[in-house]
């Protein structure tokens, strides 16, 4: 089955429903303009949803456009600490295997090599 933006909503609400949770006013927004193709930024409180309100928005948008059908990175996810950006790829992991689970969730910092790096930004679908 083709993955469209129709079957990646649908994922992201049994998803919710099965952490007993409801997604914010704020992220259904940030998913509604994402699939517009409108992009800003997201500032919010520690804790408050950012990551899932712009990985759901991303995941939607690339089901619906033309690189859906592309091999290759599809989104690239740059943090500013190591330590965030283990955390963050264990959410954005977590939740792939249920909305997304044809996605390769790849972490790379300042100390992986560059030819791991270049082997992998042609075979994945998404880099942190």
């Amino acid at each position: 089955m083709a993955v469209t933006a129709t079957t990646i909503e649908t994922r992201i609400a049994q998803w919710y429903a099965e952490q007993g949770w409801q997604p914010f006013a704020f992220q259904q927004a940030v998913w509604r303009h994402m699939l517009q193709g409108q992009w800003g930024l997201l500032h919010a409180s520690t804790g408050s949803g950012k990551t899932l309100a712009t990985w759901y928005g991303a995941l939607q948008y690339c089901a619906a456009s033309a690189a859906s059908q592309s091999r290759g990175l599809k989104v690239l996810w740059v943090t500013p600490m190591r330590a965030l950006a283990a955390d963050t790829a264990s959410t954005l992991q977590s939740t792939a295997q249920v909305v997304a689970p044809d996605w390769q969730i790849e972490m790379r910092t300042s100390d992986t090599t560059p030819r791991f790096g270049h082997v992998k930004a042609n075979n994945c679908l998404m880099h942190l």
